[in-house]
């Protein structure tokens, strides 16, 4: 958990944290956090049974060959549904940010193109 913390891609709103780190094992693993903060223990119990129950029913939905720990923030009394729907679409943006950006076309440019370019435009009339 601690390698997942440290070096994972985390994206996060109002309720949720989702960090996400690559593993070796090809399987998606899932870890639950919910801080004395967010309430009793019956409360932080039932938030942990439904972000768990989310993740085996959608599993296919997820990346596959990942660790995912996800860290609830605030308590939450959403409908299910929804709750799914917060959960896949922060799983998807730390998945984006864990990747690198490829340019859209051609080569990435570099800071000596960019002055290249600034010197040629100057010297056209």
């Amino acid at each position: 958990m601690d390698q997942v913390l440290e070096h994972g891609a985390r994206a996060s709103d109002e309720a949720l944290r989702v960090y996400l780190l690559p593993n070796q094992s090809g399987r998606t693993r899932f870890g639950v956090r919910v801080p004395r903060r967010v309430g009793s223990a019956v409360v932080r119990n039932r938030i942990r049974r439904r972000l768990r129950e989310i993740f085996r029913r959608y599993r296919d939905d997820l990346p596959e060959g990942v660790d995912l720990l996800c860290t609830v923030k605030a308590p939450t009394v959403e409908p299910f549904q929804r709750l799914r729907e917060r959960l896949t679409k922060l799983v998807l943006k730390a998945d984006r940010l864990r990747r690198p950006a490829r340019p859209k076309h051609g080569k990435p440019r570099t800071s000596g193109d960019r002055k290249d370019t600034q010197s040629r435009q100057a010297s056209d009339p």
